[in-house]
């Protein structure tokens, strides 16, 4: 990260009076946007803390006991002995010690650090001779205020949501743009089949983000995975708050393919801030979590779920191909523009946000028009 960019929120007004070239053409955001150390805490008061997250999966967590951390948000998800997928902050009420550092399954959430014990719900069970004898309380201190601290979760089909600050409206809203668009599809029989975990990505968050928005990079960065698809063939989409791209192709056979030729309808969406939400050839849905850290603007954490829809399940071999697919898209071929991109706003060549095609990149600006105003809410709240 560049520490050398200067941290005063000013460039924020500059950049907003600045969007469009003298001939019209959209700027993309200044190189501070993706640099500043001020950035990530500002973006999560004005944007990220107030919307829906996606946290991760119900299928991660099947069984009773099941838990896992979020990665960069200091939270994790536990399903209850009733069912319930709960998401609590992932801090121990008595020092603050992280308490699920990884996958498992146990019968109590216990602290590693002093062994104090919460049960699935997060009330405070044992707190292990903190009044210095065995199996007493200290006197005076009640374990009812000591609970885990929960955050609101809610679950829309496998994927399961947090929101931070408890404000949002509720999910079904937030999703209902979505929901109208692929509900034709038969969400509610999805069958998870791979898992991606890309992991840590040196780049920030809204870099992830433009790259799967346009198709501009498509014949460029996805000439293999693409299967030659021509660009003309691609639309944007920017409609009742989803964002994105799609292409169509007529499948003589009815079937579609994971590799070569791609066939039926193919949608790119966006449920902003973060949500990716793919459906591809008419048979697969994949779903992008991205995870914005809260203390470096230049990693983001992503991983990739994917799910067979079609009325015939994916055999082992069509599964197989997707997995190599997944790989050589996001490791091979996206993985490395994103972090090239990142670098690449070290230069001051980049301080004027570069320049958006106004047809391809419309998503793009978008959703940057969304992030402005997001930004600028903020800075107008006294």
């Amino acid at each position: 990260m560049n520490r050398n960019v200067n941290s005063d929120m000013d460039w924020l007004t500059e950049a907003v009076q600045s969007r469009l070239h003298d001939n019209g053409y959209s700027r993309g955001l200044p190189r501070r946007a993706f640099l500043d150390p001020d950035i990530p805490s500002k973006e999560y008061d004005a944007w990220l803390s107030g919307t829906w997250l996606l946290a991760g999966t119900a299928h991660e967590i099947p069984k009773s006991g099941d838990m896992m951390p979020v990665p960069y948000l200091r939270l994790f998800l536990a399903r209850g002995r009733d069912g319930a997928i709960r998401a609590f902050h992932n801090i121990c009420r008595h020092r603050g010690h992280e308490l699920v550092a990884d996958c498992k399954n146990a019968a109590a959430i216990v602290c590693p650090y002093h062994g104090w014990s919460y049960d699935l719900k997060g009330s405070l069970r044992t707190t292990s001779e903190f009044s210095g004898k065995t199996g007493e309380l200290a006197e005076g201190f009640n374990r009812s205020n000591f609970s885990l601290k929960l955050v609101r979760c809610e679950q829309w089909h496998d994927l399961v949501f947090i929101n931070l600050d408890g404000k949002a409206p509720p999910l079904s809203d937030h999703l209902a743009s979505l929901n109208s668009r692929v509900g034709k599809y038969p969400l509610s029989i999805a069958r998870p089949f791979h898992t991606f975990e890309h992991g840590e990505v040196k780049a920030n968050w809204k870099l992830v983000m433009e790259n799967s928005l346009e198709p501009y990079h498509t014949p460029y960065v996805h000439s293999k995975t693409g299967a030659g698809i021509p660009l003309g063939e691609h639309y944007t989409i920017i409609k009742d708050g989803l964002i994105g791209c799609g292409v169509d192709r007529p499948d003589p056979d009815g079937k579609a393919v994971a590799e070569g030729s791609i066939v039926g309808e193919s949608h790119f969406l966006s449920v902003p801030p973060l949500l990716i939400f793919v459906i591809y050839a008419n048979s697969v849905v994949i779903v992008h979590r991205n995870l914005p850290s809260l203390e470096r603007p230049d990693r983001t954490w992503r991983t990739v779920y994917l799910y067979d829809i079609g009325e015939t399940p994916l055999t082992e071999e069509e599964k197989q191909e997707w997995r190599d697919l997944t790989r050589i898209i996001h490791l091979e071929e996206d993985g490395p523009v994103y972090e090239n991109i990142q670098r690449g706003k070290l230069s001051p060549v980049t301080d004027d946000g570069g320049i958006l095609s106004p047809v391809w990149e419309k998503p793009v600006r978008a959703f940057y028009d969304l992030w402005f105003g997001k930004m600028t809410a903020q800075e107008d709240t006294p």
